[in-house]
């Protein structure tokens, strides 16, 4: 049982939810949005707030953020609770809202706002802006703009390799000249007013006309393949704070009807995803950031992240899981034979695998939220951790979970894990940062840099430690040893290990002989005819073609993640609990425990279980078929139709779940469902699907509903050409 309040996460993730809501508010009376759209959010959100949108009109954004919260909750917190949760978050927002800022004294905070509109009336008049430049107009600016400013771009590109200059961009270098950048901004703690407006202004105006700037819009599949950065005025004209409310309004009133007023990770996790894609392209702030470059997304989840872990230590660290030869892993195949579903599928496959590495890892440190993992991408995730006393045995948990996943993957992934030393929230202030640069510190005195220069250091350290450890010293460095292999991988040549008594589904370890038996199950998932009688497929291509076939038509994912205490306490993946899972929740799908992938219940349904970092991976793709093609991009036409297949699986599911439940004592469940390139905020979600949900929560099985964004996993086209053809599924 985690020891976090999970409502003061809530608080703290929805601390300035009131920000997109006051500015569509005064964009609204100001005629800056108007039509159906307008119009629209409106109602959504008189309807949501159960208030007229000519009272909110003279509510701060802190107000309209306590209003939601308690819309969510279902019941205002008590004098004593609202004067705890103010205190914590009113604490780590003032650092969090620091990550690039200024850094000042709350008696400033006036003479800041007085300049600032002293900075909006100029960069106005001289540089052209539409409208007046202020918070509820201006539009995100895409971090990449500090490449522009460090020199960056005259080292890549064919004038630099010209130039003999590619590669030699120097980090430090550029490190100094971006905190020089922003020296103008001390100006304001020094008394020297007119310079700091001097400054400002011009940073500002230097950007104006670069194409750096993104309209404020939700997140979505239509908004990602158009995305593209524009100059300020046009961001400013394509910008519409009406379809942000309407998204964030959908969201949470999904989140409600599921979650009641009851808040535990799943919920939080929940509605984190609606933030991400009703928020992620808002602006956090525009003056106190200084440039409008923080996402509300990115702001929101770094202050429940702190919140979170001063609930349970004074210092918190910075935990990186970083895969390895990714590249290599996945371009394994040797033969032309199933390549492209080996390796379509092997791409997922390391998706999944950090997926499941993530959330093992937030069990681990005491049930933390997603909120917690401030950055993934790149193969890599960053997360904020609290610095429990008995950190180092859930380290060297995390990292023997980690190689017995690269183990079972057959070695060909590895991931690299590294932590931080403990530090508390105030050193991560940016102000602090760069004034050390500034003046010349070394690493250890800057600050949050101090930080990032440790886990660097640390990360690589571990990677060139790999293969040298105690364990890996015991069996010579080598991941199975000659008489412990069997045969070779059919696709990618791999060798592959006898890890028990037999090679099969119910071994544990997914490598496969074919033969009769499962031939027409083989030929499934790899193409007719694709792998000969006796060829042999390791786990990690088993997988893979599983993956690679379902993913094809991706519709959902559905994360299920099972884990117990050890005899210390400490959470471990449920590695025996998760073969039992897979084999019923196969007969359950497929009629054959040791099948992972079919179509028996009416769509395709792949399987890829993850034993060692204990999760199940059900994917749902929409059925093949034959028929014209019109791109499929409307979620509103989409999700009750696609939803049926979703319920098909999670009705499954449950029977498999809460009948295990019942007889398993000690297990912690939780349940992930995600919509591929549908966004599920963008509409009402399906009643059948919240009842079903429900009935896992009511059982101790915590659900979360998030979206993932799959770019070339998802061919899946919708058929639309005759009146007969509306409802229907086909390939590309």
């Amino acid at each position: 049982m985690s020891k976090l309040n999970y409502k003061l996460i809530l608080y703290a993730l929805l601390h300035d939810i009131g920000k997109p809501v006051v500015r569509f508010i005064q964009r609204y009376f100001d005629k800056i949005e108007e039509g159906d759209i307008s119009e629209e959010a409106k109602k959504y959100l008189e309807n949501f707030l159960n208030n007229v949108i000519e009272n909110m009109r003279s509510k701060r954004h802190e107000e309209l953020s306590e209003d939601v919260v308690k819309m969510i909750l279902g019941t205002a917190l008590s004098e004593s609770e609202r004067e705890s949760i103010d205190t914590i978050i009113a604490e780590v927002d003032r650092f969090a809202a620091s990550e690039r800022g200024i850094s000042v004294e709350r008696e400033l905070y006036k003479k800041v706002e007085r300049l600032w509109n002293i900075v909006e009336d100029e960069v106005t008049k001289r540089f052209g802006v539409a409208y007046k430049y202020s918070h509820h107009v201006v539009p995100m600016l895409s971090p990449l703009w500090v490449l522009t400013r460090t020199n960056y771009l005259d080292y890549v590109g064919i004038s630099a390799n010209l130039r003999g200059v590619v590669g030699k961009w120097s980090i430090d270098d550029a490190r100094k000249s971006f905190a020089e950048f922003f020296a103008g901004y001390s100006y304001v703690t020094l008394g020297r007013d007119s310079e700091f407006v001097k400054s400002v202004s011009k940073v500002i105006g230097s950007l104006v006309d670069e194409e750096l700037w993104f309209p404020v819009k939700p997140l979505n599949i239509w908004t990602l393949l158009e995305l593209k950065a524009l100059r300020l005025n046009e961001a400013i004209k394509q910008s519409s704070y009406a379809e942000v409310v309407k998204y964030l309004v959908n969201g949470l009133s999904n989140v409600r009807k599921l979650y009641g007023g009851s808040v535990g990770r799943g919920a939080i996790d929940s509605i984190l995803d609606v933030l991400r894609s009703s928020s992620a392209l808002v602006p956090s702030a525009i003056y106190w950031s200084l440039l409008p470059d923080i996402s509300l997304y990115s702001h929101s989840k770094l202050v429940a992240a702190y919140t979170t872990c001063r609930q349970l230590s004074s210092k918190v660290r910075w935990l990186v899981i970083d895969a390895n030869n990714i590249q290599k892993f996945i371009s394994s195949p040797i033969v032309a034979a199933a390549a492209s579903r080996v390796i379509r599928g092997r791409s997922l496959l390391v998706e999944l695998s950090l997926d499941s590495l993530a959330n093992y890892a937030l069990e681990l440190f005491d049930g933390l939220t997603r909120a917690n993992v401030v950055i993934s991408e790149g193969g890599t995730l960053d997360l904020i951790v609290p610095d429990l006393h008995d950190i180092n045995a859930r380290m060297a948990k995390l990292k023997g979970i980690a190689k017995e996943l690269s183990r079972f993957l057959g070695g060909g992934l590895g991931f690299t894990i590294a932590i931080s030393e403990p530090f508390e929230i105030k050193y991560s202030r940016f102000h602090d940062t760069i004034t050390a640069i500034i003046e010349g510190k070394r690493a250890g005195d800057g600050g949050f840099w101090r930080v990032l220069e440790d886990v660097r250091y640390k990360l690589t350290v571990e990677k060139s430690r790999k293969g040298v450890s105690e364990e890996d010293l015991k069996s010579e460095g080598v991941i199975a040893r000659e008489e412990d292999v069997i045969g070779f991988d059919a696709i990618t040549g791999e060798p592959v290990a006898l890890y028990s008594a037999e090679i099969s589904t119910a071994s544990g370890y997914y490598a496969l002989r074919v033969n009769q038996e499962i031939k027409d199950y083989i030929d499934e998932i790899a193409g007719p005819n694709k792998i000969a009688i006796d060829s042999i497929l390791g786990t990690a291509t088993h997988l893979s073609l599983v993956a690679g076939t379902a993913a094809r038509g991706i519709l959902y994912i559905v994360g299920i993640h099972v884990y117990h205490k050890d005899l210390n306490g400490i959470p471990t993946p449920a590695e025996d609990v998760i073969l039992e899972l897979v084999q019923n929740i196969c007969r359950s799908l497929h009629g054959n425990s040791n099948r992972l992938y079919s179509n028996s219940i009416g769509t395709d349904v792949g399987i890829v279980p993850l034993d060692p970092s204990g999760s199940i991976y059900i994917l749902i793709s929409a059925p093949r078929g034959e028929g014209g093609t019109i791109p499929l991009f409307d979620p509103q036409e989409l999700m009750p139709i696609a939803v049926r297949y979703l319920l098909n699986v999670i009705d499954n599911l449950k029977k498999v779940l809460l009948d295990y439940i019942n007889n398993k004592k000690g297990l912690d469940i939780y349940v992930d469902v995600e919509f591929v390139n549908i966004p599920y905020a963008s509409t009402h979600m399906n009643e059948e699907l919240i009842k079903s949900l429900k009935e896992f929560i009511e059982k101790g099985i915590d659900v979360a509903i998030s979206s993932r964004f799959l770019g070339s996993y998802h061919p899946v086209w919708w058929v639309k050409e005759t009146q007969e053809d509306v409802g229907k599924f086909v390939l590309a």
